[in-house]
């Protein structure tokens, strides 16, 4: 019994997976439209996160209730995480889309982890560990699938005049 309840929730965990990517792939698009509307990139900031609070606190609410509850010595924390951290990525990823194509946009959110290292060398004088040095090179993987679906895509198109 225990096997079939273990494969029922790898599949939700690969549904999840695929959602979470086709969701993220839209976003992008998405966003693009949206700022051709006439939407600014820190109205939609405050839009999806605001939406993101009010869903992940309901979600919780009803879930979850005990994870709801923080120490004092934690609000800080998870105040400079929501302004700094979610809003700042947000924000200065939709920027990025609202001025230069989407996959540009991406190109510089995939190449962040290599320029914060590079910044922790060259300003900060820290010393290259095994994962600072590996990270630029793993990083490399997504765009290279990335490249080479797109060639497929266009090679398919391009080739038997098919649109899909």
């Amino acid at each position: 019994m225990q096997l079939k309840k273990s494969a029922k929730n790898y599949r939700w965990g690969y549904f999840y997976v695929v959602l979470a990517a086709l969701m993220w792939g839209l976003s992008g698009s998405s966003a693009k439209f949206l700022f051709n509307s006439g939407i600014t990139p820190f109205q939609l900031v405050q839009l999806r996160l605001t939406i993101s609070t009010v869903l992940l606190f309901l979600g919780l609410l009803i879930g979850y209730s005990s994870l709801l509850k923080i120490s004092r010595r934690d609000i800080f924390y998870f105040i400079m995480f929501g302004t700094v951290g979610m809003a700042g990525v947000q924000f200065t990823y939709l920027f990025a889309i609202s001025k230069i194509k989407v996959a540009a946009a991406i190109l510089l959110q995939y190449l962040a982890p290599s320029f914060i290292a590079l910044h922790s060398v060259v300003f900060m004088r820290e010393k290259l560990s095994r994962s600072t040095l590996t990270q630029p090179f793993i990083n490399k993987i997504p765009q290279a699938f990335l490249r080479e679906f797109y060639k497929i895509v266009t090679r398919f198109y391009f080739d038997t005049g098919k649109k899909f």
